[in-house]
Protein backbone atom coordinates (compact mmCIF):
# COMPACT_ATOMS: atom_id res chain seq x y z
CA UNK A 1 0.00 0.00 0.00
CA UNK A 2 1.65 3.32 -0.73
CA UNK A 3 1.93 5.79 1.91
CA UNK A 4 1.47 9.39 1.89
CA UNK A 5 4.92 10.89 2.37
CA UNK A 6 6.59 14.26 0.83
CA UNK A 7 6.76 12.94 -2.82
CA UNK A 8 2.80 13.33 -2.83
CA UNK A 9 2.91 17.11 -2.29
CA UNK A 10 -0.36 17.54 0.20
CA UNK A 11 -1.70 20.42 1.00
CA UNK A 12 -4.64 19.31 2.73
CA UNK A 13 -6.81 21.34 3.95
CA UNK A 14 -7.53 19.80 7.94
CA UNK A 15 -11.04 20.83 8.22
CA UNK A 16 -14.07 22.62 6.29
CA UNK A 17 -16.02 23.27 9.47
CA UNK A 18 -14.21 26.92 10.37
CA UNK A 19 -15.62 27.91 6.69
CA UNK A 20 -19.20 26.08 7.60
CA UNK A 21 -19.20 28.40 10.69
CA UNK A 22 -17.90 31.44 8.93
CA UNK A 23 -20.66 30.93 6.33
CA UNK A 24 -23.27 30.64 9.45
CA UNK A 25 -22.16 33.52 11.07
CA UNK A 26 -22.20 35.92 7.66
CA UNK A 27 -25.89 34.71 7.44
CA UNK A 28 -26.75 35.54 10.95
CA UNK A 29 -25.20 38.75 10.33
CA UNK A 30 -27.44 39.20 6.91
CA UNK A 31 -30.19 37.86 8.59
CA UNK A 32 -30.61 40.26 11.33
CA UNK A 33 -30.51 42.91 9.02
CA UNK A 34 -33.35 41.53 6.72
CA UNK A 35 -36.56 42.91 5.66
CA UNK A 36 -39.08 42.18 8.40
CA UNK A 37 -41.06 38.82 7.24
CA UNK A 38 -37.95 37.87 5.36
CA UNK A 39 -37.87 34.02 5.09
CA UNK A 40 -34.27 34.27 5.93
CA UNK A 41 -31.38 35.32 4.77
CA UNK A 42 -31.18 36.16 0.97
CA UNK A 43 -28.18 34.10 -0.14
CA UNK A 44 -26.73 36.94 -2.76
CA UNK A 45 -26.50 39.29 0.63
CA UNK A 46 -24.60 36.90 2.56
CA UNK A 47 -21.90 35.67 -0.40
CA UNK A 48 -21.40 39.68 -0.97
CA UNK A 49 -20.65 39.53 2.75
CA UNK A 50 -18.27 37.50 2.89
CA UNK A 51 -16.21 38.64 0.01
CA UNK A 52 -16.03 42.21 0.92
CA UNK A 53 -15.01 41.10 4.05
CA UNK A 54 -12.14 39.99 2.39
CA UNK A 55 -13.19 36.30 2.71
CA UNK A 56 -12.84 35.93 -1.32
CA UNK A 57 -12.99 32.15 -1.53
CA UNK A 58 -15.73 31.50 0.70
CA UNK A 59 -18.00 34.19 -1.07
CA UNK A 60 -17.06 32.45 -4.29
CA UNK A 61 -18.20 29.59 -3.29
CA UNK A 62 -21.43 31.23 -1.27
CA UNK A 63 -22.67 32.58 -4.59
CA UNK A 64 -23.55 28.38 -5.49
CA UNK A 65 -26.25 29.39 -3.73
CA UNK A 66 -27.92 31.69 -5.96
CA UNK A 67 -28.03 29.05 -8.81
CA UNK A 68 -24.06 28.20 -9.60
CA UNK A 69 -20.48 29.14 -9.67
CA UNK A 70 -19.88 32.09 -12.12
CA UNK A 71 -16.66 32.81 -14.46
CA UNK A 72 -14.36 35.38 -12.67
CA UNK A 73 -15.29 38.46 -14.46
CA UNK A 74 -18.96 37.98 -13.71
CA UNK A 75 -18.20 36.87 -10.24
CA UNK A 76 -16.69 39.91 -9.14
CA UNK A 77 -18.93 42.25 -10.45
CA UNK A 78 -22.00 40.27 -9.39
CA UNK A 79 -20.27 40.04 -5.34
CA UNK A 80 -18.61 43.90 -5.54
CA UNK A 81 -22.47 45.62 -5.37
CA UNK A 82 -23.29 48.03 -2.68
CA UNK A 83 -24.20 46.63 0.72
CA UNK A 84 -26.03 48.66 3.39
CA UNK A 85 -23.43 50.59 5.22
CA UNK A 86 -24.75 49.71 8.74
CA UNK A 87 -25.02 45.88 7.76
CA UNK A 88 -21.09 46.63 6.68
CA UNK A 89 -20.49 47.90 9.87
CA UNK A 90 -21.68 45.31 12.03
CA UNK A 91 -19.48 42.49 10.13
CA UNK A 92 -16.35 44.72 10.59
CA UNK A 93 -17.33 45.22 14.58
CA UNK A 94 -17.26 41.32 14.73
CA UNK A 95 -15.69 39.97 12.27
CA UNK A 96 -13.99 37.45 14.23
CA UNK A 97 -11.10 35.43 12.30
CA UNK A 98 -11.47 33.87 9.18
CA UNK A 99 -9.71 30.36 8.67
CA UNK A 100 -6.32 30.46 7.21
CA UNK A 101 -5.87 28.40 3.72
CA UNK A 102 -2.48 26.62 2.78
CA UNK A 103 -0.29 28.22 0.23
CA UNK A 104 -2.18 26.16 -2.93
CA UNK A 105 -1.86 26.58 -6.61
CA UNK A 106 -4.54 28.37 -8.81
CA UNK A 107 -5.62 24.61 -9.68
CA UNK A 108 -6.01 23.65 -5.91
CA UNK A 109 -7.94 26.79 -4.88
CA UNK A 110 -10.13 26.14 -7.80
CA UNK A 111 -10.89 22.75 -6.28
CA UNK A 112 -11.50 23.79 -3.27
CA UNK A 113 -13.48 26.46 -3.86
CA UNK A 114 -15.83 23.75 -5.82
CA UNK A 115 -15.91 21.64 -3.29
CA UNK A 116 -16.85 23.98 -0.37
CA UNK A 117 -19.88 25.25 -2.90
CA UNK A 118 -20.93 21.39 -3.38
CA UNK A 119 -21.38 21.32 1.07
CA UNK A 120 -22.50 24.73 1.40
CA UNK A 121 -25.42 23.85 -0.67
CA UNK A 122 -26.15 20.98 1.15
CA UNK A 123 -29.22 21.42 4.59
CA UNK A 124 -26.29 20.34 6.96
CA UNK A 125 -23.06 20.33 5.96
CA UNK A 126 -21.45 19.40 9.07
CA UNK A 127 -23.35 16.12 8.65
CA UNK A 128 -21.53 14.95 5.64
CA UNK A 129 -18.31 13.04 5.52
CA UNK A 130 -15.27 15.39 5.30
CA UNK A 131 -13.10 14.47 2.36
CA UNK A 132 -9.96 13.88 3.66
CA UNK A 133 -9.97 10.74 4.81
CA UNK A 134 -5.99 9.87 6.19
CA UNK A 135 -6.10 7.13 3.91
CA UNK A 136 -2.18 5.61 3.58
CA UNK A 137 -3.43 5.19 -0.20
CA UNK A 138 -4.26 8.75 -0.63
CA UNK A 139 -2.58 9.85 -4.53
CA UNK A 140 -3.76 9.71 -8.10
CA UNK A 141 -2.64 6.21 -8.88
CA UNK A 142 -2.30 4.43 -12.56
CA UNK A 143 -2.11 0.76 -13.13
CA UNK A 144 -0.77 -1.16 -15.63
CA UNK A 145 -3.01 -1.81 -18.86
CA UNK A 146 -4.31 -5.48 -18.15
CA UNK A 147 -7.68 -7.00 -19.95
CA UNK A 148 -10.81 -6.04 -17.93
CA UNK A 149 -10.87 -9.02 -15.79
CA UNK A 150 -7.55 -8.43 -14.73
CA UNK A 151 -7.56 -4.80 -13.99
CA UNK A 152 -10.99 -4.97 -12.69
CA UNK A 153 -9.81 -7.67 -10.14
CA UNK A 154 -6.58 -5.80 -9.32
CA UNK A 155 -8.70 -2.53 -8.36
CA UNK A 156 -10.63 -4.96 -6.19
CA UNK A 157 -7.35 -5.56 -4.50
CA UNK A 158 -6.27 -2.29 -4.01
CA UNK A 159 -9.47 -1.41 -2.09
CA UNK A 160 -9.59 -4.28 -0.13
CA UNK A 161 -6.04 -3.15 1.26
CA UNK A 162 -6.94 0.04 1.77
CA UNK A 163 -9.66 -0.82 4.24
CA UNK A 164 -9.96 0.75 7.40
CA UNK A 165 -10.94 -1.08 10.56
CA UNK A 166 -14.16 0.48 10.53
CA UNK A 167 -15.02 -1.01 6.93
CA UNK A 168 -14.43 -4.22 8.33
CA UNK A 169 -10.76 -4.50 7.83
CA UNK A 170 -10.17 -7.60 5.15
CA UNK A 171 -13.58 -6.09 3.82
CA UNK A 172 -14.04 -3.32 0.86
CA UNK A 173 -14.98 0.35 1.59
CA UNK A 174 -17.24 2.28 -0.41
CA UNK A 175 -15.75 2.84 -3.32
CA UNK A 176 -17.18 4.50 -6.89
CA UNK A 177 -15.81 3.21 -10.36
CA UNK A 178 -16.74 5.12 -13.36
CA UNK A 179 -16.22 3.77 -16.91
CA UNK A 180 -16.58 5.52 -20.15
CA UNK A 181 -18.47 3.31 -22.16
CA UNK A 182 -21.86 1.14 -21.31
CA UNK A 183 -20.29 -2.08 -22.15
CA UNK A 184 -17.57 -1.77 -19.76
CA UNK A 185 -20.41 -0.13 -17.27
CA UNK A 186 -22.33 -3.47 -17.44
CA UNK A 187 -19.60 -5.41 -17.15
CA UNK A 188 -18.31 -3.84 -13.88
CA UNK A 189 -21.61 -3.99 -12.57
CA UNK A 190 -21.75 -7.81 -13.50
CA UNK A 191 -18.25 -9.01 -12.14
CA UNK A 192 -19.38 -6.85 -9.04
CA UNK A 193 -22.11 -8.90 -8.25
CA UNK A 194 -20.46 -11.93 -9.21
CA UNK A 195 -18.27 -11.19 -5.87
CA UNK A 196 -20.88 -10.64 -3.42
CA UNK A 197 -21.15 -6.78 -3.50
CA UNK A 198 -24.43 -5.13 -4.67
CA UNK A 199 -23.38 -2.37 -7.58
CA UNK A 200 -26.10 0.80 -8.28
CA UNK A 201 -25.76 3.77 -10.22
CA UNK A 202 -25.82 5.82 -6.95
CA UNK A 203 -27.05 5.58 -2.79
CA UNK A 204 -25.43 2.09 -2.83
CA UNK A 205 -21.83 0.75 -1.28
CA UNK A 206 -20.76 0.53 -4.90
CA UNK A 207 -21.61 3.30 -7.02
CA UNK A 208 -20.87 2.60 -11.08
CA UNK A 209 -21.03 6.16 -12.89
CA UNK A 210 -19.70 6.81 -16.40
CA UNK A 211 -17.11 8.95 -16.27
CA UNK A 212 -18.76 11.67 -18.84
CA UNK A 213 -20.92 11.95 -15.03
CA UNK A 214 -17.17 11.82 -13.31
CA UNK A 215 -15.82 14.60 -15.52
CA UNK A 216 -19.48 16.76 -14.79
CA UNK A 217 -19.05 16.53 -11.49
CA UNK A 218 -15.14 17.33 -10.85
CA UNK A 219 -15.90 20.49 -13.35
CA UNK A 220 -19.29 21.34 -11.84
CA UNK A 221 -20.71 24.78 -11.60
CA UNK A 222 -24.29 24.78 -10.95
CA UNK A 223 -25.82 23.97 -8.01
CA UNK A 224 -27.86 20.93 -9.59
CA UNK A 225 -24.55 19.07 -9.50
CA UNK A 226 -22.12 20.05 -7.24
CA UNK A 227 -23.65 18.71 -4.11
CA UNK A 228 -22.35 15.47 -5.92
CA UNK A 229 -19.06 16.73 -5.00
CA UNK A 230 -19.40 15.36 -1.59
CA UNK A 231 -20.76 12.01 -2.37
CA UNK A 232 -17.79 11.82 -4.32
CA UNK A 233 -14.86 12.91 -2.42
CA UNK A 234 -15.97 10.63 0.33
CA UNK A 235 -14.66 7.46 -0.91
CA UNK A 236 -12.18 5.90 -2.97
CA UNK A 237 -12.52 6.16 -6.80
CA UNK A 238 -11.43 3.47 -9.21
CA UNK A 239 -11.60 4.98 -13.24
CA UNK A 240 -11.68 2.14 -15.62
CA UNK A 241 -10.64 2.64 -19.49
CA UNK A 242 -8.53 5.92 -19.25
CA UNK A 243 -6.77 5.88 -22.67
CA UNK A 244 -10.09 6.29 -24.19
CA UNK A 245 -10.31 9.99 -22.94
CA UNK A 246 -9.09 12.59 -25.79
CA UNK A 247 -5.66 13.97 -24.92
CA UNK A 248 -6.88 17.49 -23.70
CA UNK A 249 -9.30 15.86 -21.75
CA UNK A 250 -7.25 13.76 -20.22
CA UNK A 251 -4.34 15.89 -18.87
CA UNK A 252 -7.85 18.18 -17.70
CA UNK A 253 -9.19 15.31 -15.80
CA UNK A 254 -6.03 14.83 -14.43
CA UNK A 255 -5.15 18.47 -13.18
CA UNK A 256 -8.75 17.91 -11.55
CA UNK A 257 -7.84 14.56 -9.80
CA UNK A 258 -4.48 15.43 -8.56
CA UNK A 259 -6.09 19.13 -7.12
CA UNK A 260 -8.70 17.09 -5.42
CA UNK A 261 -6.03 14.75 -4.24
CA UNK A 262 -3.61 17.09 -2.65
CA UNK A 263 -6.26 19.22 -1.38
CA UNK A 264 -8.77 16.29 0.32
CA UNK A 265 -6.45 13.63 0.80
CA UNK A 266 -8.58 11.78 -1.87
CA UNK A 267 -7.50 7.61 -3.86
CA UNK A 268 -7.84 7.81 -7.30
CA UNK A 269 -6.91 4.46 -9.08
CA UNK A 270 -6.69 4.49 -13.06
CA UNK A 271 -7.37 0.95 -14.67
CA UNK A 272 -6.44 1.34 -18.24
CA UNK A 273 -6.71 -1.13 -20.99
CA UNK A 274 -4.14 -0.01 -23.25
CA UNK A 275 -0.57 1.16 -22.43
CA UNK A 276 0.53 4.45 -22.62
CA UNK A 277 2.52 8.05 -21.27
CA UNK A 278 0.39 9.44 -18.65
CA UNK A 279 0.34 13.10 -17.63
CA UNK A 280 2.34 14.22 -15.15
CA UNK A 281 -0.50 14.44 -12.61
CA UNK A 282 -0.67 10.17 -12.74
CA UNK A 283 1.69 8.12 -10.91
CA UNK A 284 2.32 4.37 -11.02
CA UNK A 285 1.10 2.06 -8.58
CA UNK A 286 4.18 1.29 -6.58
CA UNK A 287 5.27 -2.41 -8.44
CA UNK A 288 6.55 -3.88 -5.22
CA UNK A 289 2.90 -3.77 -3.70
CA UNK A 290 0.90 -5.90 -5.69
CA UNK A 291 -2.97 -5.15 -5.01
CA UNK A 292 -4.41 -7.70 -3.24
CA UNK A 293 -1.46 -10.30 -3.03
CA UNK A 294 0.73 -8.71 -0.05
CA UNK A 295 3.67 -8.12 -2.31
CA UNK A 296 3.24 -11.36 -4.64
CA UNK A 297 3.47 -11.04 -8.43
CA UNK A 298 -0.40 -10.36 -10.06
CA UNK A 299 -1.06 -13.06 -12.10
CA UNK A 300 -4.43 -13.87 -14.26
CA UNK A 301 -7.04 -14.21 -11.87
CA UNK A 302 -9.99 -16.87 -11.96
CA UNK A 303 -13.12 -14.97 -10.87
CA UNK A 304 -16.13 -17.34 -9.79
CA UNK A 305 -19.02 -16.06 -12.25
CA UNK A 306 -16.84 -14.47 -14.63
CA UNK A 307 -15.81 -15.71 -18.04
CA UNK A 308 -12.08 -15.46 -18.60
CA UNK A 309 -10.59 -13.97 -21.40
CA UNK A 310 -8.18 -15.32 -24.42
CA UNK A 311 -4.61 -14.16 -24.98
CA UNK A 312 -3.29 -11.90 -27.32
CA UNK A 313 -1.83 -15.36 -29.57
CA UNK A 314 -5.40 -16.58 -29.57
CA UNK A 315 -6.52 -14.56 -32.96
CA UNK A 316 -5.50 -14.13 -36.11
CA UNK A 317 -5.43 -10.61 -37.55
CA UNK A 318 -6.46 -10.04 -41.10
CA UNK A 319 -5.84 -6.67 -42.69
CA UNK A 320 -8.17 -6.29 -45.27
CA UNK A 321 -6.62 -4.25 -48.59
CA UNK A 322 -10.14 -4.54 -50.29
CA UNK A 323 -12.75 -2.08 -49.30
CA UNK A 324 -16.08 -4.20 -48.89
CA UNK A 325 -19.82 -2.92 -48.74
CA UNK A 326 -22.10 -3.59 -45.95
CA UNK A 327 -23.94 -5.81 -47.74
CA UNK A 328 -20.94 -7.82 -48.69
CA UNK A 329 -19.90 -8.06 -45.29
CA UNK A 330 -23.11 -9.25 -43.96
CA UNK A 331 -22.71 -12.01 -46.57
CA UNK A 332 -19.82 -13.22 -45.42
CA UNK A 333 -20.99 -12.78 -41.98
CA UNK A 334 -24.42 -15.37 -42.88
CA UNK A 335 -21.81 -17.74 -44.12
CA UNK A 336 -19.41 -17.94 -41.14
CA UNK A 337 -20.60 -20.50 -38.42
CA UNK A 338 -20.15 -19.69 -34.57
CA UNK A 339 -20.27 -16.36 -32.87
CA UNK A 340 -19.59 -13.07 -34.50
CA UNK A 341 -18.94 -9.63 -33.59
CA UNK A 342 -19.32 -6.99 -36.15
CA UNK A 343 -18.03 -3.05 -34.53
CA UNK A 344 -19.43 0.16 -36.90
CA UNK A 345 -18.94 3.63 -36.03
CA UNK A 346 -22.41 4.77 -36.20
CA UNK A 347 -25.78 4.15 -35.10
CA UNK A 348 -26.69 3.88 -38.42
CA UNK A 349 -24.55 1.87 -39.98
CA UNK A 350 -25.03 -0.71 -37.19
CA UNK A 351 -28.98 -0.23 -37.38
CA UNK A 352 -28.34 -0.76 -41.92
CA UNK A 353 -26.01 -3.76 -41.20
CA UNK A 354 -28.76 -5.37 -38.34
CA UNK A 355 -31.22 -5.44 -41.36
CA UNK A 356 -28.76 -7.60 -43.57
CA UNK A 357 -28.16 -10.17 -41.01
CA UNK A 358 -31.45 -12.30 -39.65
CA UNK A 359 -31.60 -12.04 -35.90
CA UNK A 360 -28.17 -10.08 -35.54
CA UNK A 361 -28.35 -8.53 -31.96
CA UNK A 362 -28.40 -4.62 -31.81
CA UNK A 363 -25.85 -3.02 -29.40
CA UNK A 364 -26.23 0.65 -30.03
CA UNK A 365 -27.34 4.26 -27.91
CA UNK A 366 -30.20 3.52 -30.38
CA UNK A 367 -31.33 1.49 -27.33
CA UNK A 368 -31.35 3.09 -23.73
CA UNK A 369 -28.75 1.86 -21.11
CA UNK A 370 -31.48 0.28 -19.40
CA UNK A 371 -32.19 -1.60 -22.19
CA UNK A 372 -28.61 -2.18 -23.45
CA UNK A 373 -28.39 -3.95 -19.88
CA UNK A 374 -31.33 -6.23 -20.66
CA UNK A 375 -29.91 -7.31 -23.76
CA UNK A 376 -26.28 -7.55 -22.32
CA UNK A 377 -27.68 -9.84 -19.38
CA UNK A 378 -29.87 -12.00 -22.24
CA UNK A 379 -26.17 -12.48 -24.47
CA UNK A 380 -24.44 -13.04 -21.02
CA UNK A 381 -26.41 -16.14 -20.53
CA UNK A 382 -26.10 -17.68 -23.63
CA UNK A 383 -22.43 -16.75 -24.11
CA UNK A 384 -21.99 -20.20 -25.94
CA UNK A 385 -24.92 -19.59 -28.54
CA UNK A 386 -23.89 -18.99 -32.08
CA UNK A 387 -25.24 -15.56 -32.59
CA UNK A 388 -24.34 -12.31 -34.62
CA UNK A 389 -23.86 -8.81 -32.51
CA UNK A 390 -23.43 -5.83 -34.23
CA UNK A 391 -22.22 -3.09 -32.04
CA UNK A 392 -21.01 0.87 -31.98
CA UNK A 393 -19.66 0.66 -28.25
CA UNK A 394 -17.24 -2.35 -27.05
CA UNK A 395 -19.17 -5.22 -24.92
CA UNK A 396 -17.86 -6.79 -22.12
CA UNK A 397 -16.04 -9.64 -22.37
CA UNK A 398 -18.92 -10.79 -19.85
CA UNK A 399 -21.41 -11.78 -22.69
CA UNK A 400 -18.44 -13.93 -24.16
CA UNK A 401 -16.38 -14.51 -26.70
CA UNK A 402 -16.13 -14.39 -30.51
CA UNK A 403 -14.90 -16.72 -32.90
CA UNK A 404 -14.79 -13.90 -35.39
CA UNK A 405 -14.62 -10.31 -35.11
CA UNK A 406 -15.44 -7.79 -37.68
CA UNK A 407 -14.17 -4.05 -36.93
CA UNK A 408 -13.96 -0.94 -39.38
CA UNK A 409 -10.44 0.37 -39.22
CA UNK A 410 -9.95 2.93 -36.43
CA UNK A 411 -7.76 3.92 -33.73
CA UNK A 412 -5.51 1.65 -32.23
CA UNK A 413 -6.55 1.57 -28.71
CA UNK A 414 -10.20 0.23 -29.92
CA UNK A 415 -8.56 -2.78 -31.55
CA UNK A 416 -6.08 -3.67 -29.24
CA UNK A 417 -9.52 -4.11 -26.52
CA UNK A 418 -11.72 -5.72 -29.71
CA UNK A 419 -9.06 -8.11 -30.35
CA UNK A 420 -9.36 -9.36 -26.44
CA UNK A 421 -12.71 -10.18 -27.21
CA UNK A 422 -11.69 -12.89 -30.36
CA UNK A 423 -10.69 -16.15 -29.94
CA UNK A 424 -10.25 -16.84 -33.90
CA UNK A 425 -10.07 -14.77 -36.76
CA UNK A 426 -9.90 -10.67 -35.89
CA UNK A 427 -10.71 -8.44 -39.28
CA UNK A 428 -9.60 -5.12 -39.76
CA UNK A 429 -11.25 -3.39 -42.84
CA UNK A 430 -12.51 -0.11 -44.92
CA UNK A 431 -16.57 -0.52 -46.42
CA UNK A 432 -17.13 2.04 -49.39
CA UNK A 433 -20.76 2.92 -47.52
CA UNK A 434 -19.77 3.34 -44.20
CA UNK A 435 -17.48 6.44 -43.14
CA UNK A 436 -14.91 6.85 -40.94
CA UNK A 437 -14.79 9.82 -38.50
CA UNK A 438 -12.74 12.32 -39.73
CA UNK A 439 -10.86 12.90 -36.14
CA UNK A 440 -10.04 9.57 -36.84
CA UNK A 441 -8.28 10.31 -40.03
CA UNK A 442 -3.90 10.60 -38.58
CA UNK A 443 -4.79 7.61 -35.83
CA UNK A 444 -5.73 5.62 -38.38
CA UNK A 445 -3.27 5.48 -40.94
CA UNK A 446 -0.74 5.56 -38.49
CA UNK A 447 -2.58 2.68 -37.23
CA UNK A 448 -2.93 0.79 -40.57
CA UNK A 449 1.30 1.03 -40.89
CA UNK A 450 1.74 -0.36 -37.30
CA UNK A 451 -0.47 -3.72 -38.83
CA UNK A 452 0.72 -4.07 -41.92
CA UNK A 453 4.10 -5.19 -39.59
CA UNK A 454 1.97 -7.61 -37.54
CA UNK A 455 -0.52 -8.49 -34.83
CA UNK A 456 2.28 -7.64 -32.51
CA UNK A 457 0.75 -4.27 -32.43
CA UNK A 458 -2.44 -5.47 -30.88
CA UNK A 459 -0.67 -6.53 -28.21
CA UNK A 460 3.03 -5.04 -27.31
CA UNK A 461 2.65 -2.14 -24.42
CA UNK A 462 5.92 -0.64 -25.89
CA UNK A 463 4.03 -0.26 -29.46
CA UNK A 464 1.06 1.32 -27.68
CA UNK A 465 3.56 3.61 -25.71
CA UNK A 466 5.02 4.93 -29.06
CA UNK A 467 1.86 5.29 -30.58
CA UNK A 468 0.01 7.83 -28.11
CA UNK A 469 3.32 9.92 -27.52
CA UNK A 470 3.02 10.18 -31.91
CA UNK A 471 -0.63 11.14 -31.25
CA UNK A 472 0.31 13.51 -28.41
CA UNK A 473 3.11 15.44 -30.21
CA UNK A 474 0.47 15.89 -33.71
CA UNK A 475 -2.02 17.66 -31.59
CA UNK A 476 -2.59 21.13 -31.25
CA UNK A 477 -2.34 22.88 -27.76
CA UNK A 478 -4.86 25.13 -28.58
CA UNK A 479 -8.10 23.66 -26.47
CA UNK A 480 -5.52 22.12 -23.90
CA UNK A 481 -4.40 25.67 -22.98
CA UNK A 482 -7.76 27.04 -22.61
CA UNK A 483 -8.98 24.36 -20.83
CA UNK A 484 -6.12 25.07 -18.39
CA UNK A 485 -6.65 29.00 -18.69
CA UNK A 486 -10.11 28.28 -17.12
CA UNK A 487 -9.17 26.49 -14.23
CA UNK A 488 -6.19 29.11 -13.36
CA UNK A 489 -8.84 31.67 -13.70
CA UNK A 490 -11.52 30.18 -11.91
CA UNK A 491 -13.91 30.49 -14.52
CA UNK A 492 -16.41 27.47 -13.64
CA UNK A 493 -18.85 28.15 -16.35
CA UNK A 494 -16.69 28.14 -19.27
CA UNK A 495 -15.08 25.54 -17.86
CA UNK A 496 -17.84 22.87 -17.28
CA UNK A 497 -19.27 24.48 -21.16
CA UNK A 498 -16.35 23.31 -22.99
CA UNK A 499 -15.64 19.52 -21.05
CA UNK A 500 -19.46 18.70 -21.63
CA UNK A 501 -20.75 19.89 -24.94
CA UNK A 502 -22.95 16.65 -25.36
CA UNK A 503 -26.06 19.11 -25.55
CA UNK A 504 -25.33 20.87 -28.06
CA UNK A 505 -24.84 18.33 -30.65
CA UNK A 506 -27.18 14.92 -28.89
CA UNK A 507 -30.91 15.48 -27.69
CA UNK A 508 -31.93 12.23 -25.18
CA UNK A 509 -35.18 10.94 -25.62
CA UNK A 510 -36.64 9.63 -22.47
CA UNK A 511 -38.50 5.75 -23.30
CA UNK A 512 -40.98 4.57 -21.32
CA UNK A 513 -38.90 1.26 -21.60
CA UNK A 514 -40.03 -0.40 -17.79
CA UNK A 515 -41.68 1.09 -14.76
CA UNK A 516 -38.58 2.87 -13.51
CA UNK A 517 -38.64 4.57 -16.67
CA UNK A 518 -42.23 5.90 -16.41
CA UNK A 519 -41.52 7.17 -13.00
CA UNK A 520 -38.55 9.56 -14.33
CA UNK A 521 -41.20 10.83 -17.19
CA UNK A 522 -43.24 11.86 -14.89
CA UNK A 523 -40.86 13.68 -12.45
CA UNK A 524 -39.75 15.14 -15.50
CA UNK A 525 -42.95 16.49 -16.11
CA UNK A 526 -43.34 18.02 -12.46
CA UNK A 527 -39.88 19.26 -12.04
CA UNK A 528 -38.28 20.09 -15.59
CA UNK A 529 -35.06 18.67 -14.46
CA UNK A 530 -33.47 15.59 -15.66
CA UNK A 531 -31.22 14.16 -13.48
CA UNK A 532 -28.23 11.84 -14.36
CA UNK A 533 -29.71 8.38 -13.15
CA UNK A 534 -32.61 9.46 -15.16
CA UNK A 535 -30.66 8.69 -18.17
CA UNK A 536 -30.40 5.52 -18.10
CA UNK A 537 -33.98 5.58 -19.81
CA UNK A 538 -32.40 7.70 -22.79
CA UNK A 539 -31.67 7.14 -26.53
CA UNK A 540 -30.06 9.56 -27.98
CA UNK A 541 -30.60 11.60 -31.33
CA UNK A 542 -28.64 14.27 -33.42
CA UNK A 543 -30.84 17.71 -33.08
CA UNK A 544 -31.99 16.74 -36.71
CA UNK A 545 -33.24 13.29 -36.16
CA UNK A 546 -34.72 14.83 -33.03
CA UNK A 547 -36.30 17.44 -35.51
CA UNK A 548 -37.84 15.22 -37.86
CA UNK A 549 -39.39 12.37 -34.59
CA UNK A 550 -41.41 15.50 -33.44
CA UNK A 551 -42.46 16.72 -36.99
CA UNK A 552 -43.82 12.85 -37.24
CA UNK A 553 -45.30 12.78 -34.10
CA UNK A 554 -43.07 9.88 -33.27
CA UNK A 555 -42.15 12.65 -29.99
CA UNK A 556 -42.90 15.36 -27.95
CA UNK A 557 -40.61 18.37 -26.33
CA UNK A 558 -40.23 18.28 -22.93
CA UNK A 559 -37.39 21.03 -22.20
CA UNK A 560 -34.26 19.45 -23.37
CA UNK A 561 -35.21 16.16 -23.36
CA UNK A 562 -37.46 14.52 -25.63
CA UNK A 563 -40.62 12.09 -24.40
CA UNK A 564 -40.79 9.11 -27.08
CA UNK A 565 -44.46 8.52 -27.94
CA UNK A 566 -43.94 5.89 -30.86
CA UNK A 567 -43.06 2.21 -30.98
CA UNK A 568 -40.34 1.18 -28.96
CA UNK A 569 -38.96 -2.20 -30.60
CA UNK A 570 -37.76 -4.34 -27.62
CA UNK A 571 -34.95 -5.67 -29.99
CA UNK A 572 -34.24 -2.20 -31.94
CA UNK A 573 -35.32 0.40 -29.84
CA UNK A 574 -35.75 3.87 -31.88
CA UNK A 575 -33.57 1.45 -35.04
CA UNK A 576 -36.36 -0.32 -35.77
CA UNK A 577 -37.64 1.60 -38.84
CA UNK A 578 -33.97 1.74 -40.17
CA UNK A 579 -33.49 -2.21 -39.60
CA UNK A 580 -36.81 -2.89 -41.68
CA UNK A 581 -36.28 -0.69 -44.41
CA UNK A 582 -33.06 -2.56 -44.80
CA UNK A 583 -34.45 -5.46 -44.92
CA UNK A 584 -36.75 -4.91 -47.17
CA UNK A 585 -34.41 -3.12 -49.76
CA UNK A 586 -32.16 -6.58 -49.27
Amino acid sequence: MPENDPENDMALIPSLTPFFERAEHFAALATAFSPAGADGPDALTVARLAHQMGEIDLGRALLARTGGLLDSADARAVLAAPLPSALLQAARAGQGTPPILPNWSSGEREMFVRVLAGYLLLDDPRAEPQPASGRRSAGLWVLPARNELERWTQGLGCLKDDATPQAGGAGMPPSTWTSASWGSRWGIRRFLMAQGFTPGEAGGQIDVESTEELVATLSAAYSRNLPRLVRLLSRPLLIDGLQSLPEAVLETLGGLLGDAVRVFGWTVIGLPGVERTWPAAFKPWPVALAPGTGGRPVDPVAVPGVAAGPTSATFRLHLWKERLTLGGLAQMVRQTPGRTLVMLPSRGSAARFAGLVDHAALLSTSLCPAHLDDRADALADQAAVPICVVATTLPSAQIGHFDQVWHLVAPLPYLVEAAALCSGDFHVLSLVDVAVPLVWAAPVQQTVALLEQGAAALSAPEIHQAYYAANQAAQTGQRRAYLQGCRAELNYASLASELLPRAEHSVPALIPYNDPARQAIVRLGRSNWLSSKDLRYAAWLTPSEAMRAVQRGDAQPSGWPLLWTATYHPLYGLAADVVAQTQLID
